[in-house]
């Protein structure tokens, strides 16, 4: 049963929504809000006059996800900025003194080739373009409900392309393929039309290809696939986040997942540790022409106690590895073994772009890079500064030079060769092993 909204309510949401509209928000994002608001209000016992900064965090403590409570926050935020600044509703705003919440990094999972065949094998042809445009492609359930013939054009070496329209009237041309091009042109209208006119709803789009993907995957993962396809090909962030019409490259890398075989290959340079199995009974001649690995370190022996593990102050509280003792000079993150690690793994990035790409420009989201490598934390705040610390090293080593960054990316240019970096990895690895003695 649709709720009816509340008569204190009724004029200050539909003015909001107007202003909303007069600020080019899409239709999608005013509907959203229209009903956030209809449900918080019918919910709450009194007007916005009256709503304190309580309420609303009671409201957001029931959200399910962090995502979704983030997306409360903001259209409270939006609201009572505009009910306080420009309706002059009340003088104090609720919305203010509400806490932080932390953007979530949800983990990209791209479906997998196999099932895209197997969906393609059982689909109609409309279903078949669908999950082409959004794999093979990265459109959005949306931007593939609005696609048309007139869309289709032709660059000047004759190859054809696609408008394509997406979030917030944003509009991005995507190469198509030949025989995509043709089906599209085939229509002479809307590729998807809808049963009174116009096109198709996102939904429709989303069902159809849900439907025909295994358990857990959507049209949404087929964008995941794509991202993370492109970047393995072309090794160029800046390039898929264009393609998959991000404003940001910090949201294309939660698009993009290592390949297997890729993440396997970067472990096992890694290890150090004595490792079994398989790697003893190879044949004696398989890595003949390889260059020699340095002696493995024998396996870590695990501590059965965790107090042998911890060291505290006379007080009970944990005595963190960075803290000196008096007298001493204070021990920061870059003096830690794990901002060698990072400065490894840093090296290791960076080389690879220039190696593979000649980029001597680089840009690294600190704290997605951190999780990704799992760097510990070492008793800082967050484990993005043991990676920045690493960056310094690699700066005070004459091999890149930083720039200044407030998005929390690692920032700078390459100052060396890739010969460099790789001899700078076998550095930072041998002081590594020896720190770890």
């Amino acid at each position: 049963m649709r709720r009816e909204i509340p008569e204190a309510w009724r004029v200050p949401v539909e003015d909001y929504l107007a202003y909303l509209g007069a600020m080019g928000y899409s239709a999608s994002t005013v509907a959203s809000r229209r009903s956030r608001f209809r449900r918080f209000a019918s919910e709450i016992a009194h007007s916005p006059e009256a709503v304190t900064t309580k309420d609303l965090i009671r409201v957001l403590a029931q959200c399910p996800s962090r995502e979704y409570k983030k997306s409360v926050k903001n259209a409270f935020a939006s609201f009572f900025r505009w009910y306080c600044n420009i309706e002059h509703g009340r003088d104090d705003n609720p919305a203010d003194m509400l806490p932080a919440i932390r953007k979530p990094q949800p983990a990209p999972r791209p479906c997998p080739d196999i099932s895209i065949r197997a969906a393609l094998e059982k689909a109609t042809a409309a279903e078949r373009l669908m999950i082409l445009l959004a794999a093979e492609c990265g459109l959005r359930r949306a931007e593939i409900a609005q696609v048309h013939s007139v869309d289709v054009v032709a660059d000047s070496s004759g190859h054809r392309s696609l408008i394509v329209h997406g979030k917030g009237d944003k509009q991005r041309i995507v190469p198509l393929p030949d025989d995509m091009a043709a089906a599209i042109l085939a229509a002479d209208g809307y590729v998807f039309p809808g049963r009174y006119g116009g096109h198709v709803e996102a939904s429709y789009i989303g069902r159809h290809i849900s439907r025909l993907l295994p358990r857990g995957y959507s049209a949404h993962k087929l964008r995941h696939r794509f991202a993370t396809t492109a970047y393995a090909r072309s090794h160029d962030m800046l390039g898929v986040a264009k393609a998959l019409g991000h404003a940001s490259t910090e949201t294309t890398m939660a698009y993009t997942a290592l390949p297997d075989e890729a993440l396997r290959d970067l472990v096992s340079a890694a290890t150090m540790t004595r490792q079994s199995d398989a790697a003893d009974d190879a044949p004696a001649d398989s890595d003949a022409g390889a260059a020699p690995m340095p002696e493995p370190l024998p396996s870590v022996r695990p501590v059965d106690r965790l107090e042998e593990q911890v060291r505290r102050h006379a007080n009970g509280k944990v005595r963190y590895r960075y803290e000196g003792t008096r007298g001493s000079r204070r021990e920061t993150a870059t003096d830690s073994p794990e901002a060698l690690r990072a400065a490894l793994i840093l090296a290791g990035e960076i080389g690879h772009g220039l190696q593979s790409a000649g980029r001597r420009s680089f840009s690294i989201p600190a704290e997605a890079c951190a999780e990704r490598y799992q760097i510990a934390a070492d008793g800082h705040t967050r484990r993005g500064s043991v990676l920045r610390a690493g960056a310094r090293l690699l700066q005070e080593h004459g091999l890149i030079e930083l720039r200044s960054s407030k998005d929390g990316t690692i920032t700078g240019n390459v100052t060396t060769g890739a010969e460099q970096l790789r001899a700078a990895m076998d550095d930072y690895a041998r002081e590594w092993m020896n720190r770890q003695r």
